[in-house]
């Protein structure tokens, strides 16, 4: 198999509860000066996107500080790509284990209309940065 067509096999990891701030936790603001990202985002795509990772902040420590997010779409399990506008852009992944996914090739756009159909998770994280991370 060519490294073009090979698949990226990532671990992924199942969170204990205690390792989830709660959304009350997540979203005490640090300086009353200083409104939280979340306050301040444009779309709600992006605070709930904002406020998914503030909940994890906990776990998403040094090389894991910039990863990206599952997030449960219509069509099935996927990792996000980036926030355009009010578009969520994923690469969709097939579920090899309870510990491993498998990236499908392309990134996909997941249009204004189906984003309130997806959550991002909050119970699992990727364990390695994609590649588009590195």
């Amino acid at each position: 198999m060519s490294e073009r067509t090979a698949v990226k096999r990532l671990g992924v990891r199942h969170l204990q509860p205690q390792e989830i701030l709660s959304e009350e936790e997540a979203c005490i603001r640090d300086h009353p000066a200083f409104p939280p990202p979340w306050e301040t985002a444009v779309t709600e795509l992006c605070r709930r996107y904002l406020r998914t990772r503030a909940r994890l902040r906990n776990v998403f420590v040094g090389p894991l500080q910039s990863q990206s997010l599952l997030v449960q779409t219509p069509r099935g399990l996927a990792v996000t790509w980036r926030l355009w506008g009010e578009t969520l852009q994923v690469v969709h992944a097939s579920l090899l284990s309870e510990s491993a996914i498998a990236l499908e090739p392309g990134v996909i756009d997941i249009p204004a209309s189906q984003v309130a159909h997806c959550q991002f998770l909050v119970d699992r994280i990727l364990t390695e940065l994609p590649p588009w991370s590195h």
